[in-house]
This record gives C-alpha cells, sequence and structure tokens, in this order.
C-alpha cells in the first residue's frame, strides 16, 4: 500500500510537470484531451469500468429518478489519480473487501458529467458502445422532457409516466448488457 501512495504522489507530480492539471468536466475541458487520451480512457472504461443506470436514493425522488453512472474501479491508485487530474468531475473513494486482497480505488462520475464522459469517448469504446449509445439516447430524451416540463422536474413538474417507463427499459436493458456470462 505504501508503494502504491509513493506511486500515486509520482504520478501527480509527473501529470504536473508534463502540462496535466486537473479540470472540471465540461465539453471545454473534454476538448482539450487529445484523442490519444480519450482512446485510453475509452480503454479503460472498456476494460474496468461500468456504465449504468441508478434509481436516486433520495426520498423525494420516490422511486421515479434514475441517473447514469459511469465508474471505474482499480488496485493501482496511479491510474485512478492520473484519470481524476485529467478528469477532475470525478468522485474518488477507495475501499479493502477483505484483508486478503488489495485496496481498491474508485472514481465516477454520474448524471451529466457521466453523459459528458460517454459522449467523449464513445467513437473510441468497443465493449460497452451499445452501454453508453444506449445511456446517450435516455438523456437526450431525459433533457426533452425536462424542457417540457418547465426546465426542471421538482416542485410541481412531475417526470411524465412515459419517461419514467422509458427509464426503467432502459435500466432494463442496460442490466441485460451488463449481465456476466453468456
Amino acid at each position: 500500500l505504501a508503494i502504491e501512495l509513493v506511486f500515486s504522489k509520482l504520478m501527480y507530480l509527473a501529470s504536473i510537470y508534463l502540462g496535466g492539471v486537473a479540470m472540471p468536466l465540461t465539453e471545454d475541458s473534454l476538448s482539450l484531451l487529445s484523442k490519444t487520451e480519450l482512446a485510453y480512457i475509452a480503454g479503460i472504461i472498456d476494460g474496468e469500468g461500468s456504465i449504468s443506470l441508478v434509481p436516486s436514493k433520495l426520498k423525494r425522488a420516490n422511486g421515479r429518478s434514475i441517473f447514469p453512472l459511469v465508474r471505474i474501479a482499480n488496485t493501482n491508485f496511479g491510474l485512478i489519480d492520473w484519470l481524476g487530474h485529467r478528469l477532475a468531475g470525478g468522485r474518488h473513494y477507495t475501499d479493502q473487501v477483505s484483508e486478503r486482497r488489495k485496496p481498491v480505488a474508485h472514481i465516477g462520475w454520474a448524471s451529466n458529467e457521466a453523459v459528458l464522459l460517454l459522449k467523449a469517448v464513445l467513437p473510441y469504446l468497443v465493449i460497452k458502445k451499445p452501454h453508453a449509445e444506449l445511456v446517450i439516447e435516455l438523456w437526450a430524451i431525459n433533457e426533452s422532457a425536462r424542457w417540457d416540463a418547465g426546465g426542471y422536474f421538482g416542485n410541481g413538474h412531475p417526470i411524465p409516466d412515459w419517461l419514467l417507463y422509458r427509464r426503467l427499459d432502459a435500466k432494463e436493458k442496460l442490466a441485460v448488457l451488463n449481465k456476466r456470462g453468456l
């Protein structure tokens, strides 16, 4: 673990030295990444990441709110730190399942940040391309419906039933895509 932490600090210092800076995840910041970096990030998402639709745990959402989540987990803290510096909108955390396993670092992007990231890496995704396309399509429908409802959902602007059914359908389709095995 001490070696991982030292490596993590070295990666951070190297990113600063090489001109890498922490950026908020926006369309503008993503446009600053090279095609090579976007392809590398897509490969990481394909191999080590997950793309999912997650129900909100907020009571006021009443089970009607589902948001996209892109998450990457790896035992190499340097990799997660690099992603954090290049895509600073992500949220980091670590866990250790048991003493017999290495600690795992996680980074994730939710809602609009997740969709922006998926749009940027979509041309380079292979395995998770159908997952990303499904989420991007759902989010476009969601944004259109949100504007039809007055710009936002909540406070007298309920999520329409048809959109809830589209969200649940997309969540089920994504669960099938994410299913392990045959």
